[in-house]
Order: structure tokens, then C-alpha cells, then sequence
């Protein structure tokens, strides 16, 4: 693993994985506020190989959901530690959130 420096940004991301549960790339794009999807999924990647978040592939046919390590939870300080994702609410918590960033827009 190699280590990099947090920007608050990134302290940002991690907050909103910890607050959604269920976050894919193109929702952390528009949550944090990157100006691209590239610039997004190159953080993304930065911040897999330090170790503070994870992508998993759960369900077939959806894009990998990224979830925080306990790094990240001691880092953010982050209270909620014990968040399993459940297979069958993963397209219920995508269309929560795709509901609430189009709202917000």
C-alpha cells in the first residue's frame, strides 16, 4: 500500500460512502464535486491502493460499489463501523441516490 496525502476531498468521499452505503464511481463524481469522471475514478484509484476504500463487484450487471476500510473509519472518524450492504437493497440504495443527486442539480 502506499501512503498518499489526504486533501479534504478526500475526507469527503469517504464521508459520503460512510452517509450513502451504496455509492458507485459516477454518484461520487457528482457528491464530491469533481469536474470529470476521469479526474474521479484516478482519486478513486489513488485512494483504493492507501487502502482507505474498497471496490467490490456484488451484483451482476452493476458497476463495482465502493465501501470504506477501517483505515478510513479511524481516519474520518467515522461511528457507524458495522454497515453490511445487503444484495437485494443494492438497486433500491442506486435509485435512492440517483433520485437525490437529480434533485439536487
Amino acid at each position: 500500500m502506499s501512503e498518499i496525502r489526504l486533501v479534504d476531498r478526500d475526507y469527503e468521499v469517504i464521508r459520503e460512502i460512510d452517509r450513502w452505503r451504496v455509492c458507485q464511481g459516477r454518484h461520487i463524481k457528482h457528491l464530491a464535486g469533481f469536474a470529470g469522471q476521469r479526474a474521479c475514478d484516478r482519486r478513486l484509484r489513488k485512494l483504493i491502493r492507501a487502502g482507505y476504500i474498497k471496490r467490490e463487484k456484488i451484483l451482476y450487471g452493476v458497476a463495482g460499489i465502493y465501501s470504506n476500510t477501517n483505515k478510513s473509519k479511524q481516519i474520518a472518524e467515522i461511528i457507524n463501523t458495522n454497515q453490511k450492504i445487503k444484495v437485494e437493497q443494492i438497486k433500491h440504495d442506486i435509485a435512492v441516490l440517483d433520485t437525490a443527486i437529480s434533485c439536487k442539480e
